[in-house]
């Protein structure tokens, strides 16, 4: 055999085995309407929904579809920074589809919408526009 034969293998014996990584939960969906009227979808990516630019004193409909194995988990939703949460169920329905409506404030700026299950944390924001700088903070050049 050939010496670099030889050094490939006994490299290769040296190099520890790493545990798989554990597997990330099933995505959450949020489905809401903009304040363009445009329907906008955002899928849960490490504890965060998304965030929906609305306008002063709207009120959005939001839908969040849940995976199959969160069915009849209890559901919190915490509105952080004003606002206000509406809705009738606060457990995940067989359906997976659960609804509630956000009620933004007329105070321009970011609204923290806190949702919690037994086994996960996940942040939705609402950025209430402010008609003298219509733009977004994070479009502006």
């Amino acid at each position: 055999m050939k010496p670099s034969f030889l050094l490939g293998m006994v490299f290769a014996a040296t190099l520890p085995i790493l545990p798989a990584a554990p597997p990330s939960p099933p995505a959450i969906e949020m489905i809401a309407t903009n304040g363009g009227g445009e329907e906008k979808h955002f899928v849960s990516q490490n504890g965060f929904l998304g965030q929906l630019v609305v306008n002063q004193n709207q009120v959005v409909p939001v839908t969040l579809k849940f995976p199959s194995d969160k069915a009849r988990m209890p559901v919190v939703l915490t509105s952080m920074d004003g606002g206000e949460i509406t809705g009738n169920e606060f457990s995940v329905p067989p359906s997976g589809a659960l609804h509630f409506t956000f009620h933004a404030s007329a105070s321009p700026g970011l609204y923290r919408v806190i949702l919690q299950l037994p086994t996960e944390t996940q942040r939705l924001e609402f950025y209430v526009i402010d008609p003298a700088h219509p733009r977004h903070p994070r479009l502006r050049s």
